[in-house]
């Protein structure tokens, strides 16, 4: 079995999210974090801060040829989404102040990441009661130092 090996990468990230009808501030931030392959399925984890609210919390995106990305946060937020375009399910969020359930609906799922880094694009809505529903765009970039990556415009 070959071992899995981490590489260091720099990873930007832009959310763009609606509430009610109402655009909320985008968020751009860029962090280091890993990128791994294993069976043909890229990942790659970042930890998050202050800066995002979740500190103590790691971050996992999954992204696969078949048509999926998953994203997985495990400790001070415990959260497990998996998007596939068109597809929707129930999932819930774990944070120190109690769990939250809701109904996650994917818009979008794509992307594509190999050892040069790559992208992935996600448009999905989390639905919480039907008063409290928020959309989000999130696009990740990602990087490795010897081979920069650039996403198409």
């Amino acid at each position: 079995m070959a071992k899995r090996v981490e590489k260091p990468v720099i990873i930007h990230m832009t959310s763009e999210q609606w509430s009610n009808g109402q655009m909320l501030p985008s968020i751009h931030l860029t962090t280091e974090g890993s990128m791994s392959e294993e069976n043909g399925i890229w990942e790659v984890g970042y930890d998050e801060s202050e800066a995002t609210g979740m500190a103590g919390t790691r971050t996992k995106i999954s992204w696969s040829p078949s048509g999926f990305v998953r994203l997985k946060r495990s400790g001070s937020v415990e959260m497990d989404m998996v998007f596939r375009t068109g597809h929707h399910h129930r999932s819930e969020i774990a944070m120190p102040y109690g769990t939250l359930s809701f109904q996650l609906t994917t818009n979008e799922a794509s992307g594509h990441l190999d050892e040069a880094g790559g992208n992935v694009s996600l448009s999905y809505s989390l639905d919480f009661s039907k008063d409290a529903v928020i959309s989000t765009n999130l696009k990740l970039v990602v990087e490795t130092a010897d081979r920069p990556f650039r996403a198409l415009q």
